[in-house]
């Protein structure tokens, strides 16, 4: 994941350089990996914003909001 990171910001910010093929390739052949490992890290990140969400709900509500 960091290496995926590390070429969108690279990607992003790099305007007049050639991007490596070879290090494309590798980034690539990782990407099925990622996507199974996407999934849970999404999940967790939904259900943590729920919570703040429900919080923020709920701590309004007590307020009288």
């Amino acid at each position: 994941m960091a290496e995926l990171m590390r070429f969108r910001h690279a990607f992003r910010n790099v305007y007049d350089d050639e991007l490596d093929p070879r290090r494309l390739r590798i980034l690539n052949d990782d990407l099925p990996a990622l996507v199974v490992d996407f999934r849970p890290f999404h999940e967790r990140f939904i259900a943590a914003i729920a919570a703040v969400a429900l919080e923020l709900t709920a701590s309004g509500s007590e307020n009288g909001k």
